[in-house]
């Protein structure tokens, strides 16, 4: 009952974020501001802009998570959505105003309901090593229409008359994305009730938002009230997605700890019913010896021997049907283990022990073999020569068995241990990719270096070995991100960083990005000659990339300054001390010129001091 009162409740936010505000909201717009108009261009750029930018970055992000989960959901059809419609809204924000514009608004806008709508199918995309190139060729179809339409606008329907209104075409061009966007809607919600999936429901409401949107076109004219309300929605939809986004990584440390609990937990229960399973066997065997349950008797002399009607009755047969002799019961016994019995009966009766209990199987009435536990004790005269032997026979048919479920059930409990295992180890190696690579260039980030800085120092420190330290300044970058682009800027820093980890090549030397335009270097058991002629050839390589410089630059490429030092820590130097002294180091390049190498103060004598 609980369940389906927060099912209700989140599908009665959803109807209400997705459908009624923004109805509610073009209706006031309509009514209070009838003859409202805003002709605002560079604002309306401004919106797509953002709404594109948003659009293609959630594609990458959800393709990413995509990657990571390997997991069967609707990612890729959703990146491919956004996809499109960022690309058709980046060439709808940059046109004027007119045919050409309504038109990619009105194509974005189908195409990317048809696209959501997709997800009925549960095609979940194509495996991991073609997702690329699904998503260029997709990419690449979305270009050629935008491009076409901007480059050739004589060829395109009519989408306004010549009062400003859209066309029957623009209105049921919206009109059908839209209602795609609500079926697509419907989807999400559906596989949120039957698989209490809570991933569904901000795109839920991202598609309900985005159908309100395009419906809303059709209620709408160019620059009235009711037209910026429907661009404010499509912005809210964005909004919902980051949060999705967001709060599906948070959910990865979530779910990493629920891991780990898990294990705990199953582990304790594992062990509490082995714990049970022991004393269970304990009580057991105890019973099962303590129980006769078929006696014999067999005086050595004499060729007859007495079994009791429960010693027949145990192999199913009557009571006439064994007449009583020892070959009658060697006939009994399994061909395999008849040897041991055979063995133990003859020490027995030599007199080297004065009772045996063995086990084997013996054949019953109908032709199977009973698992028995046969006990038994000698009785001798007064020379010590054996003349009698009695015992019994007990069923240890279910013993065994109990034996052979023991056996299985622990068989299956290593598995489940060795499965959670694995299972933990692939959550862990997942979560510290997340949380110690940088994203952008790939090498470890300030988080990571944090913890290997700590950890090599007091090692150097322990050792009495020296400790090297190299903090590394792009030249000029900002001018160079304001000259070039920040897309150029961000390759730059992953050639460089590509660079500069070629020179980090021993296991305990590592490489980080330290903020923006600045790594660091750490290189244990590295003297000052080996550390200058690691930050000269540093320097050299980034030259030889020859990306670029920007023109404030008084180098025709791209250049580092480099801040280096050399200490053997003792027992009250602190790490972040040698970190400032090299950080002044750097200073000191830069400011002697840049595109060098500078140790600046001596260090040694300022750490001691």
């Amino acid at each position: 009952m609980r369940n389906r009162t927060n099912i209700m409740f989140m599908l009665t936010v959803i109807i209400t974020v997705g459908l009624i505000i923004p109805l509610m909201g073009s209706a006031l717009s309509t009514y209070v501001f009838p003859e409202t108009h805003w002709h605002h261009q560079p604002v309306h750029s401004l919106i797509e802009g953002l709404g594109s930018a948003a659009a293609l970055l959630l594609a990458g992000l959800l393709l990413i998570l995509r990657s990571l989960q390997k997991a069967n959901t609707d990612n890729f059809l959703i990146a491919c959505a956004l996809i499109s419609m960022g690309l058709l809204d980046g060439f709808h924000a940059s046109v004027e105003p007119g045919n050409t514009f309504v038109w990619l608004h009105s194509i974005a806008t189908l195409v990317g309901g048809l696209i959501f709508s997709l997800a009925w199918t549960r095609w979940y995309g194509p495996p991991h090593s073609l997702c690329p190139l699904w998503i260029w060729g997709a990419a690449g179809v979305v270009i050629v229409l935008g491009t076409s339409s901007v480059l050739l606008p004589d060829y395109l329907p009519r989408m306004t008359n010549d009062l400003g209104h859209f066309t029957l075409l623009a209105r049921t061009l919206n009109m059908v994305g839209g209602m795609l966007f609500y079926i697509a809607s419907v989807h999400f919600i559906l596989r949120y009730y039957r698989e209490k999936d809570f991933d569904a429901l901000p795109f839920a409401a991202l598609t309900m938002l985005f159908g309100s949107a395009g419906l809303l076109f059709e209620l709408s004219q160019l620059w009235d009230m009711s037209w910026w309300w429907w661009h404010i929605l499509r912005l809210l939809a964005y909004a919902i997605a980051f949060s999705y986004v967001v709060n599906h990584y948070l959910r990865l440390e979530e779910h990493q700890q629920y891991m780990l609990n898990y294990l705990s937990k199953t582990n304790d229960i594992l062990s509490h019913q082995t714990e049970q399973l022991k004393t269970s066997k304990q009580r057991f065997d105890l019973a099962m010896q303590g129980s006769g349950d078929g006696l014999w008797d067999w005086k050595i002399n004499d060729t007859n021997m007495y079994f009791s009607p429960r010693w027949k009755s145990m192999l199913g047969f009557d009571e006439d049907e064994i007449k009583g002799t020892f070959l009658e019961w060697q006939a009994l016994i399994h061909p395999d283990d008849l040897g041991k019995a055979i063995l133990t009966w003859s020490k027995c009766m030599e007199g080297d022990t004065n009772s045996y209990s063995i086990k084997y199987r013996m054949r019953t009435k109908s032709g199977d073999y009973k698992w028995l536990e046969s006990r038994a004790i000698t009785i001798k005269d007064n020379q010590g020569n054996v003349i009698r032997m009695a015992g019994s026979h007990t069923d240890i048919s279910a013993q065994k068995q109990a034996e052979e479920d023991l056996h299985q059930y622990q068989q299956g409990l290593e598995q489940l241990v060795t499965q959670r295992t694995k299972e933990l180890k692939e959550a862990n190696q997942q979560l510290q990719e997340l949380v110690s690579v940088d994203g952008l260039t790939g090498v470890s980030n300030r988080r990571a270096f944090d913890q290997a800085i700590k950890r090599e120092w007091n090692r150097c420190k322990r050792d009495q070995t020296p400790f090297s330290l190299l903090m590394i300044d792009v030249d000029y970058f900002k001018p160079y991100n304001d000259e070039y682009g920040h897309m150029s800027g961000d390759q730059a820093l992953r050639a460089i960083a590509l660079s500069l980890s070629s020179n980090a090549k021993r296991a305990t030397d590592t490489l980080a990005r330290y903020g923006g335009e600045e790594f660091a270097m750490i290189l244990p058991e590295t003297n000052e000659f080996q550390l200058q002629e690691i930050a000269e050839t540093i320097c050299q390589d980034v030259l030889d990339l020859k990306i670029p410089a920007a023109s404030t630059h008084h180098l025709p490429y791209v250049s580092v300054s480099i801040g280096a030092g050399t200490h053997t820590p003792q027992k009250n130097d602190q790490w972040h001390d040698f970190i400032e002294q090299v950080d002044k180091a750097l200073y000191q390049a830069k400011t002697s010129g840049r595109n060098q190498v500078s140790t600046g103060v001596p260090l040694e004598s300022k750490m001691q001091h």
